[in-house]
């Protein structure tokens, strides 16, 4: 379903979600001319958008010479979301079409002192396209996640991981290391908003994110938008504390995180009981937020998205007893596993800049594939 309303934006949606098509195909997918989608495609071939598809065509019905066929080029263009809110780095590519043409969850550390060398990132960025056999110069548009609060203004009122990026006009300074339009945002509601547009909770209506280490985050989705309150700081139960350590950006929380994660990844007795121990602090925070907002579903996300198994059926019960409800909330782990922060990243950066790369500013957002493909770039390089 087309949802650009101009014939320049119809024709490129049409052309861009079918890949490769005729003028016939073209006027009869967008309602529009033959002549007017000739001339749009003309235009596009002129912006290097659309080329002559070279792969074989079906033979024409009448036994003449086939129509001649327009593709879409997606590779044209590529966006990223760029993951900053765990210990290692992680990263999606998107070209024009919504293809994940490459993920990598194991990159280097991620920044943690006001000192790191922000050169880093991008040539982490750098060697992720050369990864992927992808032209660094199609790089168009990146959103860098980050833990803390993040401001309408793009600068972040409170940073934990790195503290001297507080009050910094951090997205200004990506900017121009990487020469391309970057955003930065909180990672929760990223990985919020793709888990509503793509993953576990797509089909419903209103959905909680929920994170959980040394204290309880969430972030309410409603009718597909997430909600981040007048001061961006809905969801951000600080006080609400869950595993013990301090909330610092030095090397003391992601130690007691890792120890906790091996505890829990090795199972047996100690696993279960941190299980146990996390699932009883988590129902307090957990059971405030559901008796406020009544969501129709709880998406468990971050590291124990991983221990949905374990951790969801003693959670259940444990909030609605909390509640004292008669019956359970449906609780559900992250569809999208660790990609969910940086697949929200590139739904951002489309948002962002994917009208300005199209010269159509009612173009959607293109569908996205939460799983990597292989691309025409790797095809024929």
């Amino acid at each position: 379903m087309l949802r650009a309303t101009t014939p320049r934006g119809r024709c490129l949606e049409g052309l861009r979600d079918a890949r490769v098509a005729t003028i016939r195909e073209l006027a009869a997918r967008t309602g529009l001319s033959r002549p007017t989608v000739e001339a749009l495609i003309g235009d596009f071939e002129a912006e290097g958008l659309v080329d002559t598809d070279v792969t074989p065509a079906p033979p024409s019905s009448g036994g003449g010479r086939p129509a001649r066929r327009y593709r879409f080029r997606a590779e044209r263009h590529h966006v990223v979301g760029l993951d900053l809110s765990d210990v290692r780095q992680r990263v999606a590519i998107a070209n024009l079409a919504g293809d994940i043409v490459h993920t990598d969850l194991d990159g280097p550390a991620s920044p943690r002192t006001g000192t790191a060398d922000l050169t880093a990132l991008r040539d982490h960025v750098a060697r992720a396209f050369e990864a992927a056999r992808l032209p660094l110069r199609t790089l168009a548009g990146l959103t860098v996640a980050v833990p803390g609060i993040v401001g309408g203004d793009g600068r972040l009122s409170h940073s934990p991981a790195v503290r001297e990026w507080q009050d910094v006009d951090m997205a200004s300074r990506l900017t121009e290391l990487f020469g391309c339009p970057v955003t930065v945002e909180n990672d929760l509601v990223l990985a919020a908003g793709a888990e509503a547009t793509l993953g576990a909770s797509q089909f419903a209506d209103t959905s909680l994110y929920l994170l959980t280490w040394f204290h309880v985050s969430a972030r309410l989705v409603i009718g597909g938008r997430v909600h981040v309150g007048r001061h961006h700081q809905a969801g951000e139960l600080l006080a609400l504390r869950v595993l013990a350590g301090p909330v610092r950006g030095d090397e003391g929380p992601w130690t007691h995180v890792e120890a906790a994660d091996a505890r829990l990844a090795a199972g047996g007795p100690d696993g279960l009981q941190l299980a146990e121990e996390l699932t009883d602090r988590m129902a307090l925070a957990v059971g405030g937020l559901l008796a406020a907002v009544d969501p129709d579903l709880v998406v468990l996300g971050g590291r124990l998205g991983r221990y949905a198994d374990l951790l969801v059926p003693m959670l259940r019960p444990k909030v609605a007893a909390q509640l004292n409800l008669s019956f359970e909330y449906p609780i559900v782990g992250h569809a999208l596993g660790e990609l969910d922060v940086s697949l929200g990243g590139v739904l951002r950066s489309f948002d962002t800049v994917g009208a300005a790369l199209l010269r159509s500013p009612d173009v959607s957002t293109p569908a996205i594939s939460p799983r990597p493909v292989p691309s025409p770039e790797r095809t024929h390089a």
